[in-house]
């Protein structure tokens, strides 16, 4: 297709897009043009839409919330879940509360410079005992399933997971849009619009 040859798209994302939607959609896309070839930088929902503004990449994965000033599409919604050690007496509860969170040794997910955890919190007027603060989503299923504290991530990151802690749904869930974001289509090179609208219309919500 013409535009799509030697033409490598840039896009900024951060853990959650990077495992679960990215490396299928990057395949199967690759494999009806082989000649395309993707850069990724990793960083947050702040850094990845700045990169958009300086120009560094194409477009990025953030948060709706996150794009002032850029044009954007929802590619996904998501919800977060609680984390629990496998023996930890909440486990005993079909749904947890935030409150029920709040009240116990949390790990807590790094989001950069705005916690979407920690604004649904405040929201019920609650303050969570924070423990730890970690970027890597990986490491907190690991800190948790060493019964180090209780977490939430989003849904989406902990499917398929191999470690031993029980995942409870939480009553009125906070949750996120993931959107795809950049400065304007009619400029973005055209490979890269090919690929957005691509991944728009694979990925299952």
């Amino acid at each position: 297709m013409l535009g799509l040859s030697s033409t490598d798209i840039r896009i900024a994302t951060f853990t959650n897009v990077s495992r679960t939607v990215l490396p299928r959609v990057i395949r199967d896309f690759g494999a009806l043009h082989p000649g395309v070839r993707f850069t990724l930088k990793q960083g947050d929902y702040t850094r990845n839409a700045q990169w958009v503004h300086d120009g560094v990449v194409d477009f990025c994965f953030t948060a709706r919330g996150f794009t002032a000033g850029l044009e954007k599409r929802v590619v996904y919604h998501d919800e977060l879940v609680a984390l629990l050690p496998a023996a930890h007496p909440l486990t005993a509860k079909e749904k947890v509360t935030l409150a029920d969170l709040a009240s116990e040794p949390f790990v807590l997910l790094d989001e950069g410079e705005q916690s979407l955890v920690l604004d649904a919190f405040a929201a019920h007027g609650l303050s969570p005992h924070v423990t730890s603060e970690v970027t890597d989503d990986y490491t907190i299923m690991a800190m948790v399933e060493e019964g180090l504290g209780v977490s939430m991530l989003y849904r989406r990151t902990v499917e398929g997971m191999r470690a031993d802690i029980r995942v409870r749904p939480i009553v009125h869930a906070p949750s996120r849009d993931v959107v795809a974001a950049w400065r304007s289509w009619d400029t973005m090179p055209i490979a890269t619009r090919h690929f957005i609208d691509y991944m728009s219309s694979h990925i299952v919500n």
